[in-house]
Order: structure tokens, then sequence, then C-alpha cells
């Protein structure tokens, strides 16, 4: 959610990634990809006790 409370779009979450990755010290940074960290969103979601539609609702996806 942006600062006013609506959905960012997927390409603004991708610039900013663009700009993290650029900073980081590991080797293959620049390999991470979004799909990625979703999944793992989607696991540490799953693993913390949330419900399926809690998982849909964050991820925009029902499961793993």
């Amino acid at each position: 959610m942006d600062k006013s409370g609506r959905p960012v779009h997927q390409h603004a979450i991708a610039d900013e990634m663009r700009k993290v990755k650029s900073e980081m010290q590991h080797p293959d940074a620049l390999n991470y990809v979004m799909d990625g960290l979703r999944k793992n969103a989607t696991i540490e979601l799953y693993q913390s006790g949330c419900d399926e539609k809690m998982v849909k609702a964050v991820t925009g996806r029902s499961g793993v």
C-alpha cells in the first residue's frame, strides 16, 4: 500500500527492488527476482499461522 492506503503497482515495487539490489554486496543480488520474494513471503505467512484468505490478500495468490 502507498501512503494513501492504495495498492502499489508492481512497476513501483520492481523499480525499488532494482535500487536495493544495486546497493547489495552479495554477488548474486542482481539475479534476485520478485517471484522468489513473493514465494518466500507466502511461506512465511503460512508458517506464522495465516490462513489462505489472508495469504491471498497479501500476495495476490492462494498458495505456494
